[in-house]
């Protein structure tokens, strides 16, 4: 299991930090957390459509249709997975540029 950076110490329970916890860590790939975001962002898109398509096939004893779904919580939701997906898609092209920009002036 990998260490989180975090320790406790001593009686007076103390919170220290390790250089392991530090956002600086050498071992970072600002990649891997982006596409991390994405791959969040698709879980909560499907969640939402989900929830969307499950409420939509409701109905009530008497063959009317029944509102079960909350639309402005799930267009929220959507709206948040959207803005999530763009955020993290922007870290990607950054980190890009970074790796293009330092490719050229090893170069």
């Amino acid at each position: 299991m990998p260490s989180t950076g975090w320790s406790w110490s001593g009686a007076d329970g103390a919170i220290k930090v390790s250089a392991a916890a530090c956002a600086d860590r050498d071992d970072m790939d600002l990649s891997a957390i982006a596409l991390q975001g994405v791959e969040q962002g698709q879980v909560q898109l499907q969640n939402a459509a989900l929830r969307l398509a499950q409420g939509a096939g409701a109905s009530s004893p008497d063959g009317a249709g029944v509102d079960v779904v909350d639309l402005s919580a799930e267009m929220v939701a959507l709206e948040s997975a959207q803005t999530q997906f763009s955020a993290n898609l922007s870290t990607l092209k950054t980190g890009d540029q970074l790796q293009q920009t330092a490719l050229d002036l090893m170069a």
